[in-house]
């Protein structure tokens, strides 16, 4: 689940831009998504030997499916955060 973060990074950053943010208020999103990249080799590094029955996809799958969910809250709380939306 780290390897499409970097990809919204890209996205955060230009919109954070566009809402006024300077290069150092970003320097979080800047400096991360590169370690997302490793990241996302660990956890795949880490997961492959425990998937061996559909079982244990499926436990992977929902797993996922509630992190996409969380993110799309986390998502949505920074879209009315910055453009001051209730």
């Amino acid at each position: 689940m780290e390897l499409p973060i970097l990809t919204l990074y890209v996205y955060l950053i230009e919109g954070f831009k566009k809402a006024g943010m300077t290069e150092e208020d970003l320097e979080f999103f800047v400096k991360h998504g590169p370690m997302d990249i490793h990241h996302s080799s660990l956890l795949l590094d880490a997961m492959i030997p425990h998937l061996q029955g559909k079982e244990d996809r499926e436990a992977l799958r929902s797993g996922a499916l509630r992190s996409l969910d969380a993110r799309s809250i986390l998502m949505d709380g920074l879209y009315r955060i910055v453009w001051k939306e209730s």
